[in-house]
């Protein structure tokens, strides 16, 4: 641990803050609040709007899909269209409150708490899919444009960035977005050929289709390493340059931002984006080692155990199965679990054992504080060591709740490992407080 104060952040909305003058009084007091991570929702100047890569508002279907990620196959990255439809520009909300913004900063700012905006990235909506590409300028301005309108318009210290990242891995059909002409050009440029790419990943894709379910089923019981899989699988160079390129190319554009956001409001200012679980980080864009590249601090976001680790496992356990003839669940999660770092826990044998969507799942039937514990490890490893870290943690927020005796453990967990503080998502089985 470094001589800096324990870091305790939370995850708040203006009107939350208005609604309730109490509660950061009861948080500081109770659990020692010293950063507030605030939702956006100022009002964006003609300035601004001038990067809007939209033709309107509402914006146009093509020039939607114009903007957007494509998938290998040529395929938009979704078709389910609403949550752009419904935005201003890409990842911003159309519901301004300008003046209950600026009135929290002020409020959260008294207590003598320090005030992050938190904006949006890439991957607007995860469970539609879409994500805007990173490929294209047009998009990469308007952020650019955005991010430094929230640095240096609001006198806070910080701007935080999140979905800065291709979709959850939950949805393989995000690990193949995006090889649109404009990533093609980007990929050229840093040193990749996008045809050897996508041609490499369908002929291991077609490669696994071949593969004995049996005989993958006894290697995976040696717990194969990376050069184990290569071999296996037959991986050509393109597949593993098709990772490296979509994270180089996302680090890329982070400098730009931050470099754009340093020159607006200093360089003591401080800007970032959380982090994927390291496990499963390369899969969505997210090099961990090269974090201070481009980022001020790292949040690894641990406090979605359901939704990122457990349906990635269970999802390509079943694309394992279309792909695999014969090859039983239990033995499809046992390899998918040995491929993405989680083969050292001891995890659910079936699909149903996980019991996604059930109140409890996130604990019942599988490890969590080993789960949220083993990324937290891992991203202390991974992380540059001059990066200030802050694992984001459940403190009784959607969709579920930890028992507070498990929250405790894994803060003292992260403080033990030598992260700088945690972000907490919620606080209800952290503070007893009555809402408004």
């Amino acid at each position: 641990m470094s001589d800096q104060p324990v870091t305790t952040g939370l995850y708040l909305s203006p009107n939350m803050i208005l609604k309730n003058p109490a509660y950061l009084e009861t948080l500081k007091r109770e659990i020692g609040l010293n950063l507030a991570l605030i939702n956006f929702t100022g009002e964006l100047s003609d300035e601004v709007m001038k990067a809007n890569p939209f033709d309107g508002s509402p914006p146009s279907d093509a020039r939607i899909r114009s903007l957007l990620s494509h998938h290998i196959d040529g395929e938009l990255c979704t078709q389910k269209l609403d949550s752009a439809r419904s935005s201003i520009g890409p990842h911003v909300s159309p519901v301004f409150d300008e003046d209950g913004l600026r009135e929290a900063i002020r409020q959260v700012h008294n207590l003598e708490i320090k005030v992050w905006l938190v904006g949006g990235g890439w991957t607007s909506s995860d469970f539609d899919v879409l994500m805007y590409c990173p490929g294209k300028d047009a998009v990469n301005t308007w952020y650019e444009t955005l991010y430094v309108h929230m640095a240096k318009s609001y006198g806070v210290d910080g701007v935080d960035i999140t979905h800065a990242r291709y979709p959850m891995t939950s949805y393989p059909r995000g690990l193949f977005l995006c090889s649109c002409e404009d990533c093609a050009i980007a990929a050229g440029d840093l040193g990749y050929d996008m045809s050897s790419m996508v041609s490499d990943i369908h002929h291991s894709a077609q490669r696994l289709r071949t593969l004995d379910k049996d005989l993958l089923l006894e290697i995976a019981r040696t717990k194969p390493g990376l050069w184990d899989l290569i071999q296996i699988l037959g991986l050509r160079r393109g597949v593993l340059d098709w990772f490296c390129f979509r994270a180089d190319l996302l680090r890329g554009n982070l400098i730009r931002f931050r470099n754009a956001v340093h020159a607006a409001a200093g360089k003591d200012f401080i800007f970032g984006t959380d982090t994927y679980p390291a496990s499963l980080g390369m899969f969505v864009g997210h090099n961990q080692a090269a974090w201070s590249d481009f980022s001020d601090f790292a949040s690894p976001l641990l406090s979605h155990v359901d939704i990122f680790p457990m349906m990635t496992l269970t999802k390509w356990a079943q694309f394992l199965m279309q792909n695999v003839s014969g090859i039983s669940e239990s033995a499809a999660l046992e390899i998918i679990g040995q491929l993405v770092g989680y083969g050292s826990l001891e995890m659910p044998k079936t699909i149903g054992g996980y019991a996604l969507g059930e109140p409890d799942c996130e604990f019942r039937n599988v490890p969590l504080e080993e789960l949220v514990g083993l990324d937290m490890l891992k991203a202390k490893l991974f992380l540059p060591v001059e990066t200030p870290s802050y694992p984001i943690i459940q403190g009784g927020g959607a969709p579920h709740e930890w028992p507070l005796e498990m929250v405790n453990r894994l803060k003292s967990l992260a403080l033990d490992l030598g992260h700088n503080g945690v972000i907490y998502q919620g606080t209800s089985v952290l503070v007893d407080f009555e809402f408004r």
